[in-house]
């Protein structure tokens, strides 16, 4: 089919041809030369011809042998495609050869110059450096604190101990011995970081612990803060609205109850207003706890963390005021209770007091009824004895 249509192609730019020449002819008259050259295209053409004739009767008697054979333009064509193809690789080859050769070697001034920067470079930069360093500007820098609410900027680099006479290389490689002082320097500091910012800005970025209350002094409040350690007086004006005051002295029972309030639920922790020692004889840690709803909570600081959440589920059955005894077992009693009892065991102690003494009493008249007797009897026996020793002389 394609060489159908091929042979039909040609036939018909021939025909335009052909018509074209006519028209040409019929328009002007033709020279001896111009005769000559139609008369040797029209041979080729007729050669042209003789040979695709050849071609096809050379097909046929393929065809007749092999039955089936590829199509033979479909084949130049491609070769013709992969020749074009490979004659501009084959340049580039030809290029990239002669551009390698091209290459000059270095000189020997050149290769020590190679080996020698590396040198040169640490050498500029180990200058440039002593210069900073001796210059004013390696000592020129600014410190801004983040995050001290309770302690003043100035007072935290004083602590920090940075100095405007330290350099700014100090601060940059030795960190943490800047966070370490002020971390030992001040109660208030949970952590502490010291970042660099380019060309000589440094931020010191203070955590600080939390206030779990306030022990109550003779000098005034000190915040308890939930490492355990007491910070310094606060002044009146400074106290929160709403805060736990705390009436205990020991260091050993702070630093437990500030970890014990800090591993309760906020909402309880907030529910407490006063904490002090119960002063019980048979639980030396026993705690007083005044409640912001008017009961009371007596528990033992080692309990703490595991009794005192039992308030929240009792609180609303109590009937104001109420104590809560969390010593021994859970169990609720109110203040006249406790009263009523207190006068019958005072009573109790009086009427044992008058026995013991009425006992001691009687013990006393039958020693006095006994001693009389005895002293008549001792009196008998001396008398008796002073005169046998008469006798005895006047034997003699």
């Amino acid at each position: 089919m394609s060489d159908k249509k091929h042979e039909q192609e040609k036939k018909a730019k021939e025909q335009k041809s052909a018509e074209n020449a006519e028209s040409k002819e019929q328009k002007a008259p033709l020279t001896e030369w111009q005769q000559r050259n139609l008369e040797f295209l029209a041979k080729k053409k007729q050669e042209k011809e003789a040979k695709e004739q050849q071609k096809k009767e050379e097909r046929l008697e393929k065809l007749a042998r092999y039955g089936k054979v590829p199509k033979e333009e479909e084949q130049e064509e491609a070769a013709k495609q992969e020749s074009d193809t490979d004659k501009p690789k084959k340049k580039a080859k030809k290029a990239k050869v002669k551009k390698v050769k091209e290459k000059k070697e270095l000189t020997k001034r050149q290769k020590a110059l190679i080996k020698a920067l590396p040198v040169l470079i640490v050498s500029v930069l180990l200058i440039a450096i002593s210069l900073f360093v001796i210059s004013p500007y390696s000592k020129e820098k600014t410190v801004t604190v983040k995050g001290s609410a309770h302690t003043a900027s100035e007072t935290v680099i004083k602590e920090a101990n940075i100095k405007s006479s330290d350099y700014i290389f100090s601060l940059l490689l030795h960190p943490k011995r800047y966070e370490t002082r002020l971390k030992a320097a001040n109660p208030w500091v949970s952590s502490a970081k010291l970042s660099y910012q380019f060309p000589n800005h440094f931020t010191l970025t203070v955590k600080e612990y939390s206030v779990v209350g306030y022990v109550q002094t003779d000098a005034g409040y000190q915040p308890l803060l939930s490492s355990g350690e007491t910070a310094s007086v606060v002044a009146a004006t400074d106290l929160p609205t709403t805060y736990i005051t705390i009436t205990l002295t020991d260091k050993t029972m702070l630093k437990e109850l500030a970890k014990d309030l800090m591993a309760l639920d906020k909402t309880l922790r907030d529910s407490i207003e006063t904490i002090a020692l119960a002063g019980s004889s048979s639980t030396s840690d026993l705690l007083t706890l005044t409640m912001r709803d008017g009961n009371t909570v007596r528990v033992p600081l080692s309990e703490m963390t595991t009794k005192l959440p039992y308030y929240s589920k009792i609180k609303d059955k109590l009937t104001a005021p109420a104590i809560v005894d969390m010593e021994v077992g859970i169990y609720t009693t109110t203040a006249d209770i406790e009263a009523n009892n207190t006068a019958t065991t005072a009573e109790a102690t009086a009427e044992s007091s008058e026995t013991t003494t009425e006992n001691s009493e009687a013990a006393a008249e039958t020693q006095q009824t006994e001693s009389p007797e005895s002293t008549t009897a001792e009196n008998q026996e001396d008398t008796t004895s002073q005169t046998e020793t008469a006798q005895t002389t006047e034997g003699q």
